[in-house]
């Protein structure tokens, strides 16, 4: 069994695992990011998607107006400039950002190496220990190494 202590663990590298991995680290903390797949960016990647809706006001006018802030928005311009890709909208008033998946990916690569977020693909978390509503340690089979987890400051 392998320990280790980083004050964040987030499980699930998806947009929101990525997010708050992005963020947790952002406000100085050490991040250890379990994803279960090869990749990051969750169904965004894996399912090939290829819009982000949401991001926008709906609206029938041909500006699409953002109504996410901070790290939303900045993940969506990011992802823009990496596909080279304007938002487009539908008859109905629907505005979306249309992406290639693989720079979804790639994004999500970008931003874990820029932030020092350790990253363990082919994770399998097997059990959380808890102290009331409070998580003391997570157990999880990376590749095929049993590790520990002990996020906080618990060490």
């Amino acid at each position: 069994m392998i320990d280790t202590h980083p004050q964040v663990l987030v499980i699930g590298g998806g947009a929101a695992g990525v997010a708050a991995s992005v963020g947790a680290a952002r406000a100085g903390a050490s991040v250890v990011l379990l994803e279960r797949y090869t990749y990051l960016g969750g169904k965004a990647t894996g399912a090939q998607v290829g819009t982000v809706c949401g991001l926008y006001q709906f609206n029938k006018d041909k500006e699409s107006d953002y109504i996410v802030k901070g790290f939303a928005k900045e993940f969506a311009e990011a992802l823009k400039d990496k596909c080279k890709q304007e938002p487009m909208s539908n008859t109905a008033g629907l505005h979306y950002l249309p992406y290639y998946p693989f720079a979804f990916k790639r994004l999500c690569d970008d931003l874990v190496t820029e932030h020092k977020i350790e990253v363990c693909f082919h994770s399998n978390v097997s059990s959380v220990e808890l102290s009331g509503n409070t998580i003391t340690s997570v157990d999880a089979i990376v590749f095929d190494r049993n590790m520990k987890f002990f996020p906080g400051n618990n060490y």
